[in-house]
């Protein structure tokens, strides 16, 4: 077919192919560039020509390297594709035009597609090879689009990865639904993964056996029709950035001249200079041509502004070609501002009819002009008078590009240049892979002469987890200021100075202190890649890099954690399981409330499959950073232990919060096995919790709910207007005009009573396709998404989900009707090895989505699995068109949201990871738990700890033990460094806060606390607490009397693995969210006493005098609560037992946080802030209190101006009332205010002192510095 060319437009000012770039730095000198400096007359612009010439074809954008191989089907043939390795079919290529059934007008004749026809396989599908271009950690993104004419109208298509030659290695990279008729365009991103687990087998990448395939789902007896139909591929792209930017827009010239300009040898003399586009093209469909030439510089390009930077290098390539004589020299050029200064990249011989690609690389420097760069295409210069007609034939060219070269990689992904001079690295050959875990390696050079180098800069990619906390630089052998930083996963060190030199006898240039900066799973190898050295400045130098990559082996510590590894987010929590999981977020904390599998044995002892129909109870754990776990507990709910006493069974929990009359209400719902649903409700998120309507909710006696199978899994949606939803339902109906496997017609909405616990109006069916179980509900932008677990008995009937996935459907409307949308997650086998129903659930926490699910990740652990699950949460997210993009299970899940704080009391039942410890309530209630049943070497930890600049030296820990023992305090792992051992004392048989010093620790670190001792149960513990001061040792055992406290008797230590749990009898518990400080104290309406008259009023931080009738007074002392009137009582927690006498009647808290009553009516608070309204009776009288508790805090340090006085101050309490003293007691005086707030410390020299208050036996102590 012939070529036509067609002019498109003349321009009369003088400009080239310019491209105008930014500055920079570093001088760099040019690379492989003729620089010419002839002294020919060029034309050059005044600035209005200049901005009259101005383009807008920059488009700067990271540069992505393409790997496969006639994607877009150019070549029209079916290089680059093949059938499915393993799989039995065939690849042709067919006509776009003959497709496309909408008729675009944008298709040519030639444009082609691939083919895939008789398959005999669902996995048979057009596949690319490309082994050897894939690394672990890198991610890659795939475009492109699949059509097919004959089968169902939709159909599921998947796109896989495999590693090796056969199944084994397999990884979905995205699945999407296409429809019958229509291209459908995927993007999806992927990243390599070390390994994959398939068939409960773990397969290790290796980049020997690489491929890239489409399939669609499998199916046991596939339908030629609906199955194995043929489908079409076109427009398919894997790339990778690398780093580099291109700066050219449409270089290809498919936009036409956008971007593009002429270049005049004088600006305006030659009005017939023009640029015509021509379908002769390099690639794609169009090319540009200049015409007309007199001058052998009049050229045509484009032109840019203030792009090119100082100290970078930029790789020029273009393609050229000329149909006029048998050969001609062409150039690309560069002219630097608007002068004399004008650079040659490349020149080539053009043969007639021939492309031919002009490139090269030029560095910017310090002298060079950029304000204006112009980048063009002429022939050799020669004057007006002697140049022929061959030196002024038409141009033609295509595929400009010019590419910014990283900083870090010159050439690629590593530089490779051969020099002289070597670079190389020593590391060692393994790392422990903890966080924090230190060793070292060495950078070796050649030795690097003297010869006027500014500058020399070194690039090392490091492993995963590996970091560099310092550079010890060999400052004697280096002649320069050197300094370095660690970015986005590489180690770039600079040296610069005004003669820059090397000179080692050892080579030895610099030793990395590295540090792991997370944990591994297991064993791997990771590898540190030197990326480039090289000197600039003047000439500048490479030093050979090629072979200096090195492996380093990062070693898995086995801790004896089971299934949650260190470092790692799921499962959530280890010492119990917990399946059917489903999570509310309220006050900034997440709650996953799960259905509480225990481990059921036949009448042998013999373990036994998961039956589920013991199953009365239901647990509930929460955190606010996603790490660290407070187990809350089971909660009783079915059967006569429970509030919904006509229920046998109570599974898969579904809770909603909602203000009900000003009031937070929570409302639990809970499927008794598959016969109906019922609700409880409570005033907390953890209980206690009563039946408000005494039998079921929902059942198939409710009208729209006669044909559901299995009335069970409810999920709830509590819309914006305030209106809830119900939505549940499942199995496969029996009756075939029901429904059947594919239609089972069993899932439902229902809108429930503005009271949370009625159902208004009837239920409504949801078409789910191959619907078993697991109902889920979410909205996301004004979207209903419902979602739910497919059955195991479709078989993957085209245009349905496959077996025992997650699939999701949406709707405009929380009752529907619901459109189904596709998969998004795999059933469990597919990330773990170990299979099972599929159950999940969705919730938003600050403003990001997750998905939360279980698999039986600890019972294959334990090799018990067998039904028997725990939970999981990673994250979720959407495409722009509000699609729900593919959801992998993994170990990893979701990264530490927020440090915990150590100097707050951290309840023991807030973990992290652990080996061996069980957590039990105290006295029968959730609302206090306690580590029971710990063994020598078992540990528990939190994570995140944030310990500031500041630090802390000293530990707490409540405990209790007959047998005695020890904990130490270790810092990273189990095995990590030990930072202190606290001593329990045999025969500490009541609660009792014990402290140890221990050495100063700061900053963010994962905390462990390992229990020794001899024999079984050493100890139990109800908290810890980090902090910064004197130690003081009670007298143990025995002396001290917290055992009053009756709230806290001895708990249970049930055998392991599978602990019998006491009655959970549920106070007002105090929010997880709140932490506590030390110095619990009760408040004990136990015995009479006559109440006095005089006006409550606020107490003096207990100096053991009482004037009032509401002070606190000396620890001992009793304080009376007057029947006849209202007041304040402030507690100063620095007492050690405190007690609040009144008249009999009964208490209750009002309102507020931190106090409670008991279930004997004993009222009890915990320090730090609290404050509570508390109603009693006496005579038939209402009385009101507010107890407020506070805690006497110092200030840590003070700093002061020697010879003037230091002012302190003592939270929280009346510090007139303290005794000072100071450990410079002859040299230092303090005096109090006459308001009694504040302390003056005078010293009268340089120098740090100590000054402590001491209230009710404890002391404050501020560090004073004077300078």
């Amino acid at each position: 077919m012939g070529r036509k060319s067609r002019i498109i437009g003349t321009r009369t000012a003088a400009v080239g192919l310019a491209l105008m770039l930014a500055a920079g730095s570093a001088p760099i000198n040019a690379l492989a560039a003729e620089v010419r400096t002839d002294s020919a007359v060029r034309a050059v612009l005044d600035e209005s020509e200049a901005s009259e010439a101005k383009v807008t074809a920059s488009a700067r954008k990271k540069v992505a390297v393409e790997l496969f191989t006639n994607g877009d089907v150019s070549t029209g043939t079916t290089e680059g594709w093949t059938i499915t390795n393993t799989e039995r079919g065939d690849v042709d290529v067919a006509s776009v035009k003959d497709l496309d059934a909408a008729g675009r007008d944008d298709v040519s004749d030639d444009d082609m597609c691939i083919w895939v026809k008789n398959r005999e396989t669902t996995g048979a599908g057009a596949q690319q090879d490309v082994t050897g271009k894939l690394e672990v950690g890198k991610t890659y993104t795939f475009k492109g689009k699949v059509m097919y004419k004959d089968g169902p109208a939709t159909k599921p298509f998947r796109l896989e990865i495999q590693n090796g030659p056969s199944y084994k290695w397999r990884d979905n990279i995205v699945q999407f639904t296409a429809k019958k008729g229509e291209w459908t365009e995927f993007e999806a991103k992927y990243t390599v993964p070390e390994s994959v687990n398939t068939a409960n087998e773990v397969c290790e990448f290796s980049n020997e056996q690489n491929y890239i395939f489409f399939e669609t789902p499998w199916a046991q007896s596939p339908s030629k029709t609906d199955d194995l139909m043929d489908f079409y591929v076109d427009d398919m792209s894997m790339t990778y950035e690398t780093g580099d930017v291109e700066l050219v827009g449409n270089g290809d010239a498919e936009k036409g001249t956008e971007g593009w300009t002429i270049y005049e040898h004088e600006a305006g003399k030659n009005e017939d200079l023009k640029i015509v586009e021509t379908d002769d093209a390099h690639s794609g469909k169009k090319a540009l041509k200049v015409v007309n030439r007199t001058h052998t510089n009049d050229g045509f390009g484009q032109k840019f502004e203030k792009e090119f930077k100082e100290g970078y290098t930029y790789k020029f390539s273009a393609w050229v070609k000329q149909d006029a004589v048998d050969s001609q020299d062409i150039a690309l050029s560069i002219r630097k501002g608007k002068g004399e200064n004008f650079t040659t990249i490349d020149t080539k011989a053009v043969k007639k009819g021939e492309w031919v690609n002009l490139s090269g690389k030029y560095t910017f420097t310090e002298s060079d002009e950029r304000d204006v760069v112009s980048v063009y295409f002429e022939t050799p210069w020669k004057s007006a008078s002697s140049a022929t007609e061959a030196d002024l034939l038409d141009i033609t060219a295509d595929d400009l590009s010019i590419v910014e070269l990283s900083q870090d990689v010159n050439d690629g992904n590593k530089d490779y240049r051969e020099s002289d001079l070597k670079a190389d690295l020593e590391v060692p050959d393994e790392i422990l892979g903890v966080i924090n875990q230190e060793a070292e390696a060495k950078i070796k050079l050649d030795k690097l002469e003297k010869n006027g180098y500014k500058n020399l800069k070194l690039t090392v990619a490091l492993p995963e987890k590996v970091g560099v906390d310092d550079v010890e630089f060999n400052e004697d052998a280096i002649d320069g200021d050197a300094k370095f930083e660690v970015k986005d996963g590489k180690l770039v060190i600079d040296v610069d100075g005004d003669d820059v030199s090397f000179d080692a006898e050892d080579g030895v240039f610099a030793t990395l202190k590295l540090k792991m900066s997370g944990y591994v799973r297991k064993d791997v190898e990771g590898k540190f890649n030197f990326l480039s050295a090289h000197v600039d400045g003047g000439k500048t130098v490479f030093y050979e890099v090629k072979d200096a990559a090195k492996i380093v082996n990062l070693k898995y510590l086995d801790t004896g954690a089971i299934a949650k590894k260190l470092g790692c987010s799921n499962p959530l929590y280890t010492q119990e399981f917990g399946a059917d999981p489903y999570a509310i977020v309220y006050n900034d904390r997440v709650y996953v409330y799960m259905t509480a599998d225990d481990y059921e044995y036949d009448k042998n002892g013999k373990l036994k499959d998961n039956a589920y129909g013991y199953i009365k109870t239901l647990r509930v754990i929460s955190s606010s950073d996603m790490v660290n776990w407070t187990d809350h507990g089971t909660m009783k709910i079915a059967g006569q232990d429970g509030p919904a006493k006509w229920a046998s069974h109570s599974w898969a929990p579904a809770v909603a919060h909602k203000v009900v009359d000003g009031k937070d209400k929570f409302f639990l719902y809970f499927a008794n096995d598959g016969s109906g649903i019922g609700v409880v409700e409570s005033d907390s998120p953890i209980g206690p919790w009563k039946d408000p309507i005494g039998g079921y909710l929902l059942n198939r006696k409710v009208p729209g709910c006669e044909t559901v199978e299995w009335c069970f899994d409810p999920a709830v949606l509590v819309d914006d207007d305030g209106s809830a939803y119900i939505y549940f339902g499942g199995g496969i109906p029996n009756n075939a005009s029901v429904g059947d496997a594919y239609n089972p017609h069993t899932a439902r909405v229902a809108k429930l009573g503005a009271d949370m616990i009625s159902i208004d109006g009837a239920a409504v069916e949801i078409d789910a396709p191959a619907m078993f179980e697991d109902s889920g509900i979410f909205k996301y932008k004004g979207k209903y998404y419902y979602n739910y677990c497919t059955n195991f008995s479709n078989h993957n009937r085209a245009g349905y989900p496959g077996n025992g996935n997650i699939a999701y459907m949406v709707s405009d409307s929380p009752m529907g009707p619901f459109e189904y949308a596709g998969e998004i997650f795999d059933n469990p086998a597919t990330w773990f090895g170990v299979g099972g129903n599929n159950h999940h659930a969705t919730f938003v926490f600050r403003d990001k989505s997750y998905f939360i699910y279980h698999a039986q990740t600890v019972a294959k652990e334990l090799g018990t699995a067998k039904g028997y699950r725990s939970t999981h949460i990673d994250s979720m997210s959407f495409d722009e068109d509000g699609n729900i993009l593919p959801i992998k299970g993994t170990y990893e899940g979701i990264s530490q949201l927020e440090t915990l704080d150590p100097y707050k009391t951290i309840e023991a039942e807030t973990i992290a990871w652990n080996k061996g410890i069980k957590v039990a309530d105290i006295g029968g209630s959730n609302a206090n738990r306690e580590l029971t049943s710990l063994d020598d070497g078992d540990w528990t930890s939190v994570a995140g700890a944030d310990f500031g600049k500041e630090g802390a030296n000293k530990f707490t820990a409540r405990v209790k033990s007959e047998k005695g023992g020890s904990i130490e305090v270790r810092l990273d792992s189990p095995q990590g460094s030990l930072i202190g051992t606290l001593e329990v004392p045999a025969g500490t048989d009541e609660y009792t806060d014990l402290s140890t010093e221990i050495t100063k620790i700061t900053g963010e670190r994962n905390v462990f606390f390992v229990f020794h001792g001899e024999g079984e149960d050493l100890m139990n513990v109800d908290s810890y607490i980090f902090g910064d001061g004197e130690i003081v040792t009670p007298d143990v055992p025995g002396s001290e009397t917290p055992s009053e406290n009756p709230d806290k008797p001895e708990p249970t230590t049930p055998d392991k693995p599978t602990p019998e749990k006491p009655d959970p009898v549920k106070p007002d518990p105090v929010t997880p969210g709140d932490p506590t400080t030390p110095g619990n104290g009760e408040v004990t309406p136990e015995d009479v006493t006559k109440p006095v008259s005089e006006p409550a009023a606020k107490a003096s931080a207990g100096n053991g005098k009482s004037s009032t009738a509401d002070q606190i007074a000396a620890p001992t002392d009793t304080t009376t609560l007057a029947s006849n009137e209202s007041g304040t009582v402030t507690v100063n927690t620095g007492a050690k037992k405190l007690v609040l006498k009144g008249d009999k009647g009964s208490f209750k808290v009002e309102s507020g946080k931190g106090v409670k009553v008991g279930k004997t009516g004993k009222l009890s608070f915990k320090g730090g802030a609290s404050e509570g309204v508390v109603k009693y009776t006496v005579d038939g009288k209402e009385v009101v209190k507010t107890i407020r508790v506070s805690k006497p805090v110092a200030e840590k340090k003070v700093k002061a101006e020697a010879g003037k006085p230091a002012v302190l101050e003592l939270k929280g309490t009346d510090i007139s009332t303290a005794v000072w003293t100071t450990n410079k007691a002859k040299k230092a005086t303090v005096s109090v205010s006459k308001d009694g707030k504040h302390v003056s410390v005078a010293y009268g020299k340089k120098g740090t002192i100590k000054v402590s208050a001491e209230i009710n036996g404890k002391k404050y102590t501020t560090k004073v510095t004077f300078k």
